[in-house]
């Protein structure tokens, strides 16, 4: 299993830059060597983007979300916002298996 971000995040000093392309490349890479990977959310956008992968067949199903929270200039660490992405994970990626870090609060 390894790390598969969906979408780019404003991070406290840099931009953390996944753009499409990159995204659809890893993936593919990572079906071809039997690589299962852990999509992590930064952004709500970035679920759909996962629910693109699963639709073009480049993962499984069953993926598996990791909600990555409290990252300065992206999503609060705050339960109603992750009551809102389970939400809309258990809707487009119903399937779907997630765990939650957070990274304090900001």
């Amino acid at each position: 299993m390894t790390s598969l971000s969906t979408g780019s995040v404003n991070c406290p000093t840099i931009v953390y830059e996944n753009h499409a392309t990159l995204v659809t490349d890893l993936a593919c890479q990572m079906k071809q060597f039997g690589v299962r990977p852990e999509i992590e959310i930064f952004d709500l956008s970035h679920l759909h983007g996962a629910a693109r992968l699963v639709e073009a067949g480049l993962i499984d199903g069953r993926p598996h979300v990791q909600f990555v929270m409290g990252v300065k200039n992206a999503l609060p660490a705050d339960p109603h916002l992750l009551d809102l992405l389970l939400g809309e994970m258990r809707r487009i990626l119903p399937r779907a298996t997630w765990t939650a870090g957070g990274n304090g609060r900001h």
